[in-house]
């Protein structure tokens, strides 16, 4: 079965797609969620704000979310609906895989 990963990383979608042999298919959103308007959006909404957290620029590249505990509230609770949502849209005909999300003191 091929699984939908969903992960944050600073500059990377959120949503993988992989084979059964877990070799990376696409980035994107599964094509039975393309053309989901609400759940696209908060997924965008989610990866905006995660990206937030952190100050890249020529100069540095620096994690900022411990003095926005609010931003990081926030994305902690889109992340929590999208893994539902996924689970209960595409979880019959994929694998979905949550990786941790470390926001506190991230490195």
């Amino acid at each position: 079965m091929k699984k939908v990963r969903l992960n944050l990383e600073f500059g990377a979608y959120p949503l993988w797609i992989l084979g059964e042999d877990g070799t990376l298919i696409d980035t994107a959103a599964p094509k039975e969620l393309k053309e989901d308007e609400v759940f696209l959006g908060k997924l965008d909404k989610m990866q905006r704000m995660y990206e937030s957290l952190f100050v890249n620029d020529a100069m540095d590249f620096e994690y900022i979310g411990d003095t926005m505990p609010g931003v990081r509230k926030e994305v902690e609770k889109f992340f929590k609906e999208i893994e539902e949502d996924l689970k209960e849209k595409v979880g019959d005909s994929y694998e979905i895989e949550v990786w941790d999300l470390k926001l506190e003191g991230h490195e």
